[in-house]
């Protein structure tokens, strides 16, 4: 028969398995920031001459449209370049005069020019009882007891428990 003295020896089997692995992926971490300061140099380099680069060709395709009459625009060394018809946008400056004036002066299709939304607010209603959600046409789901496994860690961890999560997965894929 187990005891909770075997599951607990089982819990520090897991969490010494989780701390050896902690260590690695902090390691990594730790080279990835090295690794990162050491280019950033010239990464902000090479994001500036690319910015000036970018720039240089459209004002050059910009100072040129006789050039994109037909086709309107090429390829040329992995980068599309040319002109092209910027779609249109509805500013609306105030929304509730702009409804105003909807009703005014298109009554008729009021109803297609004015979308309503209502959406339950779902953090509302987890303050009623269960009572007053069956009334709404509400259940409450998720509250069944069920087993768990979970470490007390930082945020480092979130890392180490998507490696297991994969980890884990790839054996129920392999095992099915």
């Amino acid at each position: 028969m187990t005891t909770i003295h075997d599951i607990e020896a089982l819990a520090r089997n897991y969490a010494r398995a989780r701390d050896a692995l902690r260590e690695v992926v902090s390691a990594l971490e730790v080279d990835i920031e090295a690794s990162k300061r050491k280019a950033m140099g010239a990464i902000r380099a090479r994001i500036g001459k690319s910015a000036d680069a970018h720039n240089a060709l459209r004002d050059c395709v910009g100072a040129n449209p006789a050039l994109f009459c037909k086709p309107r625009s090429i390829i040329a060394h992995g980068i599309k370049m040319g002109w092209q018809v910027s779609p249109a946008s509805v500013e609306i400056d105030d929304l509730a005069r702009t409804v105003e004036l909807i009703r005014k002066h298109r009554p008729q299709e009021f109803d297609e020019l004015i979308g309503v939304k209502y959406t339950p607010k779902k953090s509302a209603l987890q303050q009623l009882s269960a009572a007053d959600l069956r009334k709404l046409g509400c259940s409450i789901s998720g509250q069944d007891d069920r087993p768990f496994v979970r470490p007390v860690d930082s945020e480092l961890d979130k890392l180490v428990d998507a490696l297991i999560k994969d980890a884990t997965r790839e054996d129920a894929h392999a095992a099915g």
